[in-house]
């Protein structure tokens, strides 16, 4: 089985004080070799991505030829290919009519020519934790009768995504389906004008392509996309001359282990690490005209966001200046396979670093990181573009107090006093929360 991925691959070394797109947060992860959620793109002639969407071409050429021939369209407003007359259907299957699918261009019939292979990418925020996804492109081509020789193609390009959209802070999201579709495009822009009011808009055939994949592909174990569960997400893409076996996949959450009888204090002690932000610096700025505006700071911590101050706002002049308040979180690490911190600043400004567990997660020692934000200053000679700077502008000093579990316990069995015995571990750690820091304000 070929899984397609677009992503690089994560590196085992900490990435420090980084102003581009971060990478994508753990959950979801990529798909396990077992994956047991799954829209198949074309499972039968009647199941499946590609029959959904060349249903929902369907349905919009059924509204063009009734509008062409001005018969009023049933139940219009929520008009599905159901509601197609059927002697409009007959019209639609054979090629008939002002309006019909440009030869081979059926998404059940084109193969890889209308709709490519699956495969993964991530979101690029640089501002926003970021996510890998499933997507595909395609397209739809109609083909228009004219009056005289030319006969003309009208296409929509078109995006697929498929995503397991994880809260902030969790492992198990929800599968989603999400369509994006362009504006008709044709050769001759003043032929695309005379038909532009028998075409189908974009957002209609977006959502009825959602619709459909969500309604009709059947054949996951879970309960389907907008309603299923998974864990995470990816794209099966086979040889081309096996398009029709191409999938968006998918894991759905691991069971949930029953309650035990008795519970070892080693799993009731999770690993966590506690980030100190000690200060923010401005550093000066080059900007011409730069803000004086009251700030606001959201740090990012494995994607859930804590805000800086919690309420209000700060106030650093252009010229130079620091907040020496320090906040302080503790957060879970069970699981966890590196510590991703994204500070951004509330004029556009970000900067991230990562830690592995090669590196304790970055534990002990002082970090710091500064935003890093674009803007434009004039050429340097009348006539000439813009110059793009990057202003390196607000400083976090920061460090972590990783804690790990125990590597193991010894429980005795004794109940004196109604008191379990005394619980050890073999190599060190520290047990339970860090002790409390009087000098720094959870948040």
């Amino acid at each position: 089985m070929l899984v397609m991925s677009a992503l690089g691959a994560t590196t085992a070394s900490a990435q420090e004080d980084v102003t581009s797109a971060p990478p994508p947060l753990q959950w979801p992860t990529p798909v396990s070799s077992n994956s047991n959620g799954r829209i198949p793109f074309q499972y039968s002639a009647d199941m499946g991505l590609r029959h959904s969407i060349e249903e929902a071409g369907d349905a919009e050429l059924c509204k063009m030829l009734m509008k062409d021939a001005n018969v009023p369209i049933p139940n219009e407003a929520h008009f599905t290919y159901a509601d197609c007359p059927s002697g409009y259907k007959t019209m639609i299957n054979i090629r008939q009519g002002k309006y019909s699918w440009a030869g081979g261009a059926r998404p059940t019939e084109c193969g890889r020519d209308c709709l490519g292979a699956p495969f993964m990418s991530q979101t690029q925020s640089a501002i926003r934790p970021n996510a890998r996804f499933a997507m595909v492109y395609g397209h739809l081509t109609f083909h228009v009768d004219t009056v005289g020789p030319l006969s003309r193609d009208v296409t929509y390009f078109l995006e697929i995504d498929v995503t397991c959209d994880v809260p902030a802070g969790g492992r198990n999201g929800i599968a989603n389906v999400t369509t994006h579709v362009d504006g008709p495009v044709a050769d001759d822009p003043g032929f695309l004008e005379s038909i532009l009011n028998f075409l189908a808009l974009p957002l209609e055939v977006s959502q009825r392509i959602t619709d459909g994949i969500n309604k009709g592909y059947g054949t996951s174990t879970s309960s389907g996309p907008n309603q299923g569960p998974c864990r995470s997400i990816g794209a099966y893409a086979s040889d081309p001359t096996n398009f029709k076996l191409d999938e968006f996949i998918w894991d759905l959450p691991l069971p949930k282990h029953p309650n035990l009888t008795a519970t070892s204090d080693a799993t009731a002690i999770k690993p966590t690490a506690t980030l100190y932000f000690d200060r923010i610096l401005r550093n000066h700025t080059i900007e011409s005209n730069p803000s004086t505006a009251p700030l606001n700071f959201t740090l990012y911590i494995n994607g859930v966001p804590a805000h800086i101050p919690p309420n209000g706002s700060i106030s650093l002049p252009p010229s130079g200046g620091s907040s020496d308040q320090r906040y302080c979180r503790t957060i879970p690490m069970d699981g966890v396979d590196s510590l991703q911190i994204l500070f951004v600043d509330s004029l556009g400004g970000a900067v991230w670093s990562q830690f592995s567990p090669a590196q304790n997660f970055g534990s002990g020692g002082s970090h710091k990181m500064t935003t890093g934000r674009t803007y434009l200053r004039p050429g340097l000679h009348p006539g000439d573009k813009p110059i793009s700077y990057v202003a390196r502008e607000f400083e976090l000093d920061y460090g972590v107090d990783y804690h790990g579990a125990p590597t193991s316990v010894a429980v005795t069995t004794s109940t004196t006093g109604g008191r379990r015995g005394a619980v050890t571990t073999s190599v060190g750690g520290a047990l339970g929360q860090p002790p409390p820091n009087s000098t720094c304000i959870k948040f």
